[in-house]
């Protein structure tokens, strides 16, 4: 299934981006900003928690943070999925295959819920997105996709007119040492003189 969707996904980009053309992501191609930041390991994390990054309480990660756009590059004011994607730097510990070395990755959307449950049922996706939103439909409906298409739906509604003041899931559960886990990023709002609101 990885590789049919790997294949897919190449297809995709070259239809999207002849030669000749600025390449951009498959998905999530329209960045808000990049901005930098810290992960603090809190001191109250609870031991069967502490894996991982998480390991050592009271460490501090270098971050980066990317904020985008899912569907295509349109404007902001557009309801869309929005995405968030954190980068910690200075991670210790093996790499998978093909990706940097001392960093992990934790990627979050303004839904708690991923439109499809497995990686064999998304190889079809890229190409019936691509069709434009009947084809897309037709996708969900033929594969009795119910509970998908209202993930999806509730995805898309989002309208973000600062993407730093939206709330945002991880959308599929990570490991975490026995546990298997999902987070939730949720902004700290605070008044013009900084106390929280």
């Amino acid at each position: 299934a990885i590789e049919a969707v790997v294949g897919a996904l190449r297809r995709q980009m070259a239809r999207d981006y002849p030669p000749g053309t600025m390449m951009r992501r498959d998905a999530h191609p329209k960045a808000h900003g990049c901005v930098q930041a810290e992960l603090f390991v809190h001191h109250g994390i609870p031991h069967d928690c502490q894996h991982g990054v998480f390991a050592r309480p009271g460490v501090t990660f270098p971050a980066w943070i990317r904020f985008s756009n899912a569907l295509g590059v349109k404007p902001d004011l557009k309801s869309d999925t929005r995405g968030m994607a954190i980068k910690l730097l200075g991670v210790d510990g093996p790499a998978l295959p093909r990706s940097e070395a001392r960093t992990q990755d934790f990627l979050a959307a303004t839904h708690d819920a991923f439109f499809v449950p497995d990686a064999i049922t998304y190889v079809d996706f890229p190409e019936a997105s691509a069709g434009g939103p009947l084809a897309t439909l037709r996708y969900f409906v033929k594969r009795k996709l119910w509970r998908g298409l209202e993930n999806a739906r509730r995805s898309i509604k989002t309208l973000a007119m600062n993407p730093l003041a939206v709330t945002y899931f991880s959308q599929t559960p990570y490991r975490l040492g026995r546990l298997q886990v999902k987070f939730k990023l949720q902004p700290l709002v605070t008044d013009a003189l900084g106390e929280s609101l």
